[in-house]
């Protein structure tokens, strides 16, 4: 396993977009699971305007039998599990995901701002996932990030196009999230590196087709950080004049969901990284040096995003006095002082909402494996990615060399 694998660069290659779709289906040998019309039928694909994907949006692109097939699907697993369709819970978790696509849409939470001379380096497509790609792939949100300049790695592939999948979560029991972070998707029959998923109903906002290599990662804040966002947010029209929130991109509350969006992804990153076998770079699987390079790609992007997140913040005088003084001290340690305090405010208040939420029902509250979303994400995937390096968990190890990741996997809280 080789930390420093993100620095190295290389002689490289482009890859077109067909050819990894390609290797990605040998990869996973499911090319007859998804049905599609022939390339020539394909020119007339409707585009879709709704951020809010539906299988039905996919009528032109799809046969009738693969969607009607996976609508029955869909319907089953509703009858089955209701009370994970239909709870308050769910409720939030569904409107954060409204929230989420518009923040990386509209309020540029990936880093997406124009720089001096008004130039983007990429433009963003995001979407809510159908429900049986949240089923099957546990892709909530997915995005396309089309690059200004093509980013080169060290995998001979120079990434144009970089989609990224979501699983949008509230949760606060640990081994709720670590169950996300390890278990990658719920079908048994995808073969793909760790961290990886598919997506079968999937467009970037000009063609429609199925996407079966997509890094995929586990995003949560608090639903007191919602109601934040949603306060600071204006409501704008859509193509299909329905009201989505626009977030203020400067406001304490969007500032602060776009650092915690980040640092979860670079902390998966690190994991993803870890979780991939040593010569995944210069393998003979095109899908694992796809997988290298995406990877790279996001690391390479989000951490840039993160810098210039984190002088937003130290700019925008949101932070207290005494955080600020820390921050003159020590300036090259700004962004894990701003990380050390967004995880220590959110354990408090989470701490806090739980106590007057006890009293208010007449019991005692009762933390144990439970904490704020954002703080059990970062810990919980910093715990996974130092357990492997350490080589205390053996099992861990082992589990690098797997392709199936539909099972949950767990190690022991420090």
């Amino acid at each position: 396993m080789n930390p420093e694998r993100l620095s190295n660069r290389n002689e490289k290659a482009s890859f077109p977009r067909s050819t990894l779709q390609k290797a990605g289906a040998k990869a996973i040998g499911a090319v007859g699971d998804i049905q599609v019309l022939p390339p020539g039928e394909q020119h007339h694909q409707n585009r879709i305007y709704s951020p809010k994907l539906q299988m039905e949006d996919f009528s032109d692109t799809f046969s009738d039998a693969r969607i009607r097939s996976d609508r029955d699907y869909v319907n089953y697993c509703k009858l089955r599990f209701p009370n994970q369709y239909s709870n308050d819970f769910e409720r939030s978790a569904q409107k954060f995901e409204r929230l989420f696509v518009s923040g990386l849409q509209i309020g540029r939470w990936l880093g997406n701002l124009p720089d001096e001379q008004g130039q983007v380096p990429f433009n963003t497509r995001s979407y809510e996932a159908t429900p049986l790609d949240d089923i099957s792939h546990r892709v909530d949100v997915f995005t396309t990030l089309r690059f200004t300049n093509p980013i080169e790695t060290s995998s001979q592939i120079k990434v144009q196009q970089l989609p990224l999948a979501f699983d949008i979560t509230l949760q606060d029991q640990r081994q709720q999230i670590v169950n996300k972070l390890t278990c990658c998707n719920n079908n048994n029959r995808l073969k793909l590196p760790f961290g990886f998923t598919q997506i079968r109903y999937y467009t970037d906002g000009h063609e429609k087709s199925s996407l079966f290599l997509v890094p995929r990662y586990v995003i949560g804040v608090s639903k007191n950080d919602i109601d934040e966002i949603s306060q600071s947010s204006q409501p704008s029209q859509s193509r299909t004049q329905t009201t989505t929130p626009q977030p203020n991109l400067r406001s304490p509350a969007s500032l602060t969901a776009r650092f915690k969006v980040l640092s979860e992804i670079r902390a998966q990153n690190e994991l993803l990284q870890a979780m991939l076998p040593d010569d995944a770079e210069e393998s003979d699987d095109l899908s694992l040096r796809t997988a290298a390079a995406y990877i790279e790609a996001a690391d390479e992007q989000f951490n840039h995003a993160l810098q210039v997140c984190t002088q937003m913040i130290t700019n925008s005088k949101m932070l207290p006095k005494d955080v600020l003084a820390r921050i003159q001290d020590r300036p090259t340690r700004t962004r894990s002082i701003i990380e050390e305090y967004l995880l220590g405010t959110s354990h408090e208040e989470y701490v806090d909402r739980g106590r007057a939420y006890s009293r208010r029902k007449g019991r005692a509250f009762d933390d144990d494996g439970k904490d704020d979303t954002f703080v059990q994400i970062m810990r919980c995937t910093r715990q996974l990615t130092s357990a492997l390096y350490s080589g205390e968990h053996p099992e861990l190890e082992e589990h690098r060399t797997l392709t199936f990741h539909n099972k949950a996997f767990n190690i022991p809280e420090n």
